[in-house]
């Protein structure tokens, strides 16, 4: 048994033994999830045939998940533990190790290639846009690679964590500029950026920022340069629902044992839709749905949301509206630290509107100064064009740069400039323009789902809105 091997990602043993081979096989994840060798070129020619199935069927693309472990050492070398006292800090037996022999292996880039180009042999002969995404839990570094290069082409866009994993409730406006441009600074040159503020594997944000967070967050999202992905339910503010041991089934949950499994089950984010406040939520008639729904549904739902009150949803419908405007599709980006917890970011145009996007993150009232950015003019006029819903604040309001904008804690909004937007055309602060075409990503939802060995091939079908450069994901648990 090979030290490396030993413990999964899901904390149980990586080996199980297979009474008809007589053999032990090997899994990264869960014992259901065997680990092929990507080595051998029938394998690799079968999965390119599975990609083909899906593709003649009219998907309009791929996420690719799990890619980081398609390759281990071909000598099986092991992997090496931390230090003791980082080991010991470690909830998960598998990240007691650094796995330079099981993960992120120079191969791995090479086979994202060869699927790239299966899904650019469809667009060659008909000429529509297809996509491909990677997921990958790894370094900055090594996601930027599956960019690829101009020779060797890679994924479309691998999936963005950084506004998940480097900020919090507790994150001031320094950490959220960083975070933004930590991604800008490091893609290469003429690719597609994206955003994502949760997923199935992590906790809301509703909670972790809080309920209040939930627009700012949005806002955040859907107006930064790129491509946007939206997990389900952060459109209407859903939290973490509680998961009892005995409604767990996540098996990264069940490994970890009744001691543990409330710190790495990721079911508590998995809960059904709440689309209206009837039984279950809506979401079905059924006795026990394979999750428990969240008992905040009666009043945090889909159908309330649509009701002539402000509401996250009525947020989220304006704020995908402005992603089908010239200044977000194609403007350039600039953002600021305003204060210590107030940040904010213009989408700028030449002869188009700006957009200027504040945020109050902190948790006191802050009186924003706009004239702290540099360019701004301090006799300008702007125009509310989507407050959050705790912002004292209505769509059409006026303000004018020379005074202070009062906000309270958490509150967020989006202004506009109606005027040519070049008072930012010389701006001094770091700028970013992204070249996505919105023609190549537009609107999706998940509508198939393929498991294929460590990494899971999930299937993007389109559900034309016009010219809008975004992917929502409504994905289904699938590990």
């Amino acid at each position: 048994m090979y030290t490396f091997f030993q413990q999964s990602l899901f904390s149980n043993s990586a080996w199980t033994w297979n009474e008809q081979r007589k053999q032990y096989y090997l899994h990264q994840f869960d014992r259901k999830q065997p680990d092929l060798n990507y080595r051998n070129k029938d394998l690799v020619e079968e999965m390119k045939n599975n990609l083909r199935f899906w593709l003649d069927l009219g998907i309009d693309g791929y996420r690719v998940v799990a890619v980081p472990f398609l390759f281990e050492h071909p000598d099986f070398l092991d992997d090496i533990r931390k230090p003791e006292k980082l080991a010991e800090k470690e909830k998960n037996t598998y990240d007691q190790y650094y796995h330079p022999n099981t993960m992120d292996l120079d191969e791995t880039y090479g086979m994202i290639n060869q699927f790239r180009d299966v899904i650019d042999e469809y667009t060659l002969k008909d000429g529509k846009s297809r996509v491909m995404i990677t997921e990958a839990y790894t370094s900055l570094e090594n996601t930027m690679r599956y960019y690829g290069n101009e020779t060797n082409l890679g994924a479309h866009m691998p999936f963005n964590f950084g506004l998940i994993d480097r900020l919090n409730k507790y994150s001031n406006a320094t950490k959220f500029n960083e975070a933004i441009y930590n991604w800008l600074d490091n893609m290469p040159d003429g690719k597609c950026a994206n955003w994502a503020i949760g997923n199935h594997d992590n906790p809301r944000v509703a909670t972790r920022f809080g309920g209040e967070m939930v627009d700012a967050m949005n806002m955040l999202n859907m107006l930064l340069p790129g491509a946007a992905f939206t997990y389900m339910g952060e459109e209407i503010g859903m939290s973490d629902t509680a998961i009892h041991w005995d409604q767990t089934v996540d098996p990264r949950g069940r490994n970890a044992g009744r001691s543990g499994f409330q710190t790495l089950s990721r079911h508590p984010a998995r809960s059904p839709y709440q689309w209206d406040a009837s039984y279950n939520a809506g979401f079905t008639v059924s006795f026990n749905p394979w999750l428990p729904v969240n008992p905040e549904y009666w009043m945090v739902n889909l159908e309330s949301q649509q009701k002539p009150y402000p509401s996250h949803y009525k947020v989220y419908k304006r704020l995908a509206k402005l992603r089908k405007t010239r200044t977000v599709q194609r403007g350039s980006f600039d953002g600021k630290e305003l204060s210590q917890w107030v940040y904010a970011f213009t989408r700028s145009l030449p002869s188009a509107e700006t957009y200027l996007v504040v945020m109050n993150v902190g948790s006191e009232y802050e009186d924003v100064d706009l004239s702290n950015w540099p360019t701004l003019k301090k006799d300008e006029v702007w125009q509310v064009h989507t407050p959050s819903v705790d912002a004292p604040y209505v769509e059409g309001y006026s303000c004018e740069t020379r005074y202070r904008l009062p906000m309270p804690p958490k509150s967020a909004m989006v202004l506009c400039n109606k005027k040519s937007s070049s008072s930012f055309s010389s701006s001094p602060l770091r700028t970013s323009k992204c070249p996505c075409s919105p023609l190549v990503f537009p609107m999706a939802i998940v509508t198939g789902i393929m498991v294929l060995a460590t990494c899971c091939f999930i299937a993007v079908s389109v559900e034309l809105i016009t010219n809008i450069n975004e992917i929502i994901d409504i994905t289904a648990t699938y590990r």
